[in-house]
């Protein structure tokens, strides 16, 4: 039964538009540090770690691409759509 990797893949979807929105937040956030870290009214410490925000931010986003395509695989797999073909070549 291909529920399970139906659910799988849903949440997958959900976990791309959650970590899409975390990288936009990321985004505004590392421009806003940026600016104020420029004009002298916040401590590098502050940049630096909008920018680490920021790079996480996007490794989650990669994170959450992956395991959507994994899903996606696996739901191919359950539904008959796709065949592993390991299985046959023994």
């Amino acid at each position: 039964m291909p529920w399970p990797a139906a659910f799988n893949l849903s949440d997958s979807y959900n976990l791309i538009e959650a970590a899409m929105d975390g990288k936009a937040q990321a985004d505004e956030n590392l421009r806003v540090t940026e600016n104020r870290y420029h004009a002298s009214m916040c401590p590098l410490s502050d940049y630096l770690d909008a920018q680490f925000q920021w790079q996480q931010a996007r490794s989650n986003l990669i994170e959450a691409f992956t395991q959507s395509r994994i899903a996606e695989t696996d739901y191919l797999m359950a539904t008959g759509h796709l065949v592993d073909e390991t299985v046959f070549a023994k």
